[in-house]
């Protein structure tokens, strides 16, 4: 096999406020030409450093320090400055993040981001080239009304539709190497399996690809090789269809499926939250010299209610309405239509601003833990922020509090969310919202980015949290385990409408049903 990607001894140090600590531990791996390579593990296992390292990004994180061997076709770039690892990025090399909407600018358009990708690299084209370049990658990654996506800024698209705009960014420039980091975690099975069939549409354009992921199911049907790291070493390599007795007792346990045990039924309680009737409406941004401006449409009148320590899942697809949803809930967007009432309040943005006891009692889990906390700011620092602005007493006791229920070190509030692994970031960032005991939690995919291990344990946490406090819950997930697993009942949402809704146990029957 021709070797396209050659690592070895590739280290990941940062300075954290305890010590030097290690991300990434002399890891040595290498690319055939053509062929799908998989890295997976738990979270903090150093899966997404070894991507930034092998990119040559890690340097751009204060107090990190990268080392060892990455060589691209014979040619080492270990030691490159920043203009010699331009010409490669995007080139040579091109990367897809697990959060599109944090990788695109948000204020700049999808089409000209796709556009600067090309002219930075092919400075030959004129501007009518460059652009019919970008409509031919939008078509070719399935967007198709390619003038409304060229023309749509980021916040104006569902999360499928901007992993699709990232990918056609990644594609630009046909490079050798395309590295997927988690580009399926916070899809819909059904969106997920076309972006994972766009980037073997690559593959068979000569673009080798590296897939790291948590999904193994998914890894073992497309991988050629699969690559298993634990601690920020590789432990394991194997290839799909191999028998399980010569890998380490952590790779089984780490491929081992897990059988999420159903819910108990809750039993009839006071209402906590009423929706009635909801419509969202959005502009579709494009201009229109006669006729009124086209609408789209993202919620149509959607109604439930939900109990006081109930969790009612929220399940559909990606572009289904889910986050819309949440968004009008929690006080961020205001609804075209319809009514949200709370304790006989009705929800509004107007009251959220006007109110802050409600806005401390309805509060909102985000999916992607990295973009919720300031990056110049210490966890410590977040986490009394919180208190401070709520003006709530026993700063430290309450933190230390929230931290034992959240099994995590003290340690940890001295560091920055650089610092840490994803299911950590996601926990601190559960462990804020807990901090003001909120009657009603919102949360929008925020356990999708998380592996198996790290899943089923904070599954368990908020289970016991919500046992012991009685808070409720929406819970917006793609995954039916999930929301088997978590949720009282559940509502099914498909093109902003409700098309199922009721107990889980009717609508998701168990496995063994």
């Amino acid at each position: 096999m021709e070797k396209i990607l050659e690592i070895n001894g590739l280290s990941a140090t940062f300075d954290s406020p305890t010590g030097r600590q290690t991300l990434v531990d002399s890891v040595s791996f290498f690319t055939g030409k053509g062929e799908v390579l998989g890295i997976t593990g738990e979270s903090g296992s150093g899966k997404s450093m070894t991507c930034l390292c092998m990119m040559g990004l890690a340097g751009f994180f204060p107090g990190i320090t990268a080392t060892g061997s990455v060589r691209l076709n014979g040619r080492e770039l270990n030691g490159f400055d920043q203009f010699e690892w331009e010409r490669i990025r995007g080139k040579s090399m091109s990367v897809v993040f697990q959060q599109p909407d944090t990788a695109l600018n948000p204020l700049l358009r999808c089409g000209e981001q796709i556009r600067e990708t090309l002219i930075v690299q092919r400075k030959e084209l004129n501007k009518s080239e460059a652009r019919k370049l970008v409509y031919d990658l939008l078509m070719r990654v399935g967007l198709y009304e390619t003038d409304r996506f060229y023309k749509s800024y980021p916040f104006q698209l569902s999360g499928g539709q901007l992993q699709r705009v990232a990918l056609a960014i990644a594609l630009a420039n046909n490079p050798a190497i395309i590295i997927a980091d988690e580009v399926t975690s916070s899809l819909d099975p059904v969106t997920a399996d076309q972006i994972v069939q766009l980037l073997l549409s690559a593959r068979s354009e000569g673009s080798t690809i590296v897939l790291i992921s948590h999904d193994i199911s998914m890894m073992k049907k497309v991988c050629d090789r699969i690559l298993i790291m634990h601690q920020g070493r590789i432990t394991d390599e194997f290839r799909p269809g191999q028998a399980a007795e010569g890998l380490s007792e952590y790779a089984r346990k780490l491929l081992s499926p897990i059988d999420y045990k159903p819910r108990q039924p809750l039993s009839s309680g006071e209402v906590l939250l009423s929706v009635s009737g909801l419509g969202k409406k959005y502009k579709s941004g494009n201009f229109r010299l006669f006729g009124e401006e086209k609408k789209i449409i993202a919620l149509e009148g959607v109604s439930f209610e939900l109990k006081k320590g109930e969790m009612l899942g929220i399940l559909g697809p990606s572009g289904s309405g889910k986050s819309t949803l949440a968004r009008i809930i929690t006080g961020l967007e205001e609804a075209t239509s319809g009514k949200v009432v709370c304790q006989n309040k009705v929800l509004k943005v107007r009251a959220f601003e006007q109110d802050k006891h409600l806005r401390r009692q309805i509060q909102y889990v985000f999916q992607d833990p990295f973009s919720v906390f300031d990056p110049l700011q210490s966890f410590g620092d977040a986490l009394i922020e919180v208190l401070k602005a709520y003006k709530i007493g026993e700063h430290a006791a309450r933190i230390n509090r929230v931290l034992n229920l959240m099994s995590l070190p003290e340690d940890i509030l001295k560091r920055y969310v650089h610092q840490v692994s994803g299911g950590q970031r996601q926990r601190l960032a559960l462990a804020r919202v807990l901090l003001l005991e909120p009657g009603l939690l919102v949360f929008d995919e925020s356990l999708s980015a998380l592996d198996l291990t790290n899943r089923t344990s904070i599954v368990s946490k908020i289970i016991e949290i919500q046992q012991n406090t009685g808070f409720s819950g929406l819970f917006i997930s793609h995954d039916i385990d999930l929301i088997r697993a978590l949720c009282h009942n559940v509502l099914v949402l498909d093109s902003g409408k409700v098309i199922k809704y009721g107990r889980v146990e009717d609508l998701i029957p168990g496995q063994d049903a």
